[in-house]
């Protein structure tokens, strides 16, 4: 039976500043940037990412000399590292920052359902819905092992589109944090400054009973 999210908030349950926090963008809209935001923030806070599970899995062949595959031939066995890892959290009441597109809905959900199984909350990180020919410049100055196809980004962009707060609301998540666009589409993944980044780490720190709703009026 799933855990009501305010049984995190109350003195029984768990810590309320270790939630499950999901990443939802596509690729070049900016995880990486509030992922490292988040980090400094809340320093050790663990990170599940398929990215870095696929480059890790590459380089143990190299390591290994084993010829490497292509990064998305790991997917399988990354994505399986990562189920792994947030079961083992969870089992001790602790949160995580899922690091991926998360633009499925089923994946979203079971986040928010193990989430609140644990007696955590589950906090959504929505990232800009930016055209495609955005995602692509920002995509260019990636290496070639990294950079994702044109249509791939197409797909992505068009999912992302469907997604609105009230959206990840009506799935469950307990606050959700959406992050402004960044003013240009120059970019630099490592050092972009995304405006309201700084509202991810404030609503990580927020029990749900002191929930901030950042929409704008309707």
């Amino acid at each position: 039976m799933s855990m009501p999210p305010e049984a995190a908030s109350d003195g029984g349950g768990a810590d309320p500043e270790e939630p499950v926090v999901v990443l939802i963008g596509a690729p070049g809209s900016g995880k990486t940037t509030v992922r490292e935001q988040l980090l400094v923030d809340r320093p050790g806070t663990p990170v599940l990412s398929p990215d870095d599970e696929r480059a890790l899995l590459r380089e143990r062949d190299l390591a290994a000399g084993r010829v490497p595959h292509g990064l998305q031939d790991y997917s399988l066995a990354a994505l399986a590292r990562c189920a792994d890892a947030a079961a083992d959290l969870l089992a001790e009441r602790r949160g995580y920052i899922a690091d991926a597109t998360n633009l499925r809905r089923k994946e979203r959900v079971a986040h928010v359902r193990a989430a609140h199984q644990a007696g955590l909350r589950a906090i959504a990180v929505l990232l800009p819905d930016l055209p495609v020919d955005a995602l692509v410049a920002r995509n260019a100055p990636r290496s070639e092992l990294r950079r994702v196809p044109e249509d791939s980004l197409a797909r992505h962009a068009n999912r992302r589109s469907l997604i609105d707060a009230a959206t990840l609301r009506q799935e469950g998540f307990d606050d959700v944090v959406e992050i402004d666009a960044a003013p240009s589409t120059a970019y630099e993944e490592r050092s972009t400054s995304l405006p309201g980044a700084e509202r991810v780490g404030r609503a990580m720190l927020l029990p749900v009973h002191d929930h901030v709703d950042d929409r704008e009026p309707s």
